[in-house]
C-alpha cells in the first residue's frame, strides 16, 4: 500500500476518537499509526497533541447534531441512554450517527487527498490485473 503524507484513513479517525483522553494529554498510543508530523520540536506539540488538534478543528465543522453525538460519546463519555433520550433517537440511529461522523470527519481531514487516495488504489488494483 502507497502511504500519502498527511493522509488519515477511517480506522486511524476511529482510532484517534476511540483514545481521545490520550491526545488530550499528547500520549501517542500503543498500535498508533503514523500521524501528523511538524515542526514538534520547536513549538513543543508532539504527535498526539497535533493529531487532537486537527481533530477538534474537524469536530467543530461537523453538523450539529452529529457533533454533539461525537462530543457526547467520545470525549465526555455521556451514556449512550442518556444521548439517546436527549436526541430522541434509537440505537440503530445513534451508531448511523456515529459511522456517518466518522466518514464526515475523514472527508473534512482528508479534503482532496481523499480522491488522491482512490486514484491511486485503482492504479494499484490495475497494474496487478
Amino acid at each position: 500500500m502507497t502511504r500519502i503524507d498527511g493522509y488519515v484513513s477511517k480506522k486511524t479517525i476511529r482510532l484517534w476518537l476511540e483514545n481521545y483522553e490520550s491526545l488530550a494529554v499528547g500520549d501517542r498510543f500503543p498500535d498508533a499509526p503514523p500521524s501528523f508530523t511538524g515542526p514538534g520540536a520547536q513549538d513543543g506539540k508532539g504527535d498526539g497533541r497535533l493529531n487532537k488538534i486537527v481533530l477538534d478543528q474537524a469536530i467543530k465543522q461537523l453538523p450539529k447534531n452529529m457533533r454533539y453525538v461525537v462530543l457526547a460519546r467520545y470525549v465526555v463519555k455521556v451514556p449512550r441512554k442518556r444521548i439517546l433520550h436527549t436526541l430522541s433517537i434509537n440505537a440503530n440511529e445513534y451508531y448511523k450517527y456515529c459511522d456517518k461522523a466518522v466518514d464526515t470527519l475523514y472527508l473534512i481531514i482528508n479534503g482532496d487527498m481523499v480522491g488522491i487516495n482512490q486514484l491511486i488504489k485503482k492504479v494499484e488494483q490495475g497494474l496487478t490485473k
